[in-house]
């Protein structure tokens, strides 16, 4: 009997990722390679089959001597865990002693995993993953250092006491008006200055550059003048007019500046939570939180490496 045995290949070059097998899983689009810059990407394959896939990120990472693994998918547990393990091990030898994953790079990407979920469907343009991720991760010896949860708010007509002081204090600061597509490129500069700043303090945050954050979704400034021209009146007519995309280019401008607006919170936020994970040496935490409604919860999961060079 012929025994296949998986192989690890080293992807240098994004020429490669055509080499690897169609089989199984689907390899990383090589722009996203490209675009990303990982410091390595690996491919696991076992005969015909691509069975796992990683990125590893070690230099421009938010921690010290943290790294970083993305571009994730595995097949099963023993690829997950066989692509894994190989994926701490390069990082300890190029002077890690945390891994973090998933997370693509940096928070701008895909980051986190569901680990938690229900009924209630996803936000939007919240990332998902397939429920096996969580067990994976934990089964390699990761935990969670990190919590988020999204909410669900189904009475929009209740009104927070503090939002006329909070509007009083913004409403020389703060105006909100329509884009002005004569001047798109000012206008995204403008987005980008803000998310920068608005962003900076949060949990792993890393900079990105304006030409990456520019070409990061194309496909949002081809349905954006259409939607951006709509004009409602004061209760909301004209809202049933705009078609699925309208409602999508609507979303993403104001999921880019909802970090500037208290009374837009994001539906997700981070929910630190003490960690025996995020110390040198030491063994993952297995604690988890619940979500607080019903919708769903996630993750960022890390793990020590004791093996790491001092």
């Amino acid at each position: 009997m012929l025994i296949v045995m998986p192989r690890l290949i080293h992807i240098t070059q994004s020429e490669q990722l055509a080499t690897l097998p169609s089989n199984g899983l689907s390899a990383i689009a090589p722009d996203l390679l490209i675009q990303h810059q990982p410091d390595a990407h690996w491919a696991l394959v076992e005969g015909d089959r691509l069975i796992a896939r990683c990125s590893l990120w070690w230099r421009k990472v938010p921690l010290d001597r943290a790294g970083l693994i993305g571009h994730y998918d595995a097949i099963d547990r023993s690829a997950a865990e066989q692509l894994l393990s190989h994926a701490c091990s390069e990082l300890a030898t190029n002077g890690c002693n945390l891994a973090i994953a998933p997370i693509d790079g940096n928070t701008w990407r895909r980051y986190r995993a569901i680990c938690d979920r229900n009924s209630e469907p996803l936000f939007f343009l919240e990332p998902d993953n397939p429920p096996e991720w969580c067990e994976q991760f934990q089964a390699a010896g990761f935990g969670a250092i990190t919590h988020y949860y999204s909410a669900l708010n189904s009475d929009l007509s209740q009104q927070d006491s503090r939002l006329d002081t909070i509007a009083a204090r913004f409403a020389d600061r703060i105006q909100i008006r329509s884009i002005d597509l004569d001047r798109l490129e000012a206008e995204l500069e403008a987005i980008y200055q803000l998310s920068r700043i608005s962003f900076q303090h949060n949990f792993l945050y890393t900079p990105i550059d304006r030409a990456e954050f520019l070409a990061a979704d194309p496909g949002f400034l081809d349905s954006l003048p259409e939607a951006a021209r709509k004009t409602f009146g004061p209760t909301g007519e004209g809202l049933e007019e705009l078609t699925y995309t309208q409602w999508e280019a609507i979303m993403r401008c104001a999921i880019a500046c909802r970090s500037s607006f208290m009374r837009c919170r994001a539906s997700t936020r981070p929910r630190p939570t003490p960690s025996a994970s995020s110390l040198p040496n030491a063994s993952p935490s297995k604690s988890s939180t619940k979500p607080t409604s019903s919708a769903n919860s996630s993750a960022i999961c890390a793990e020590s490496s004791p093996t790491s060079p001092p």
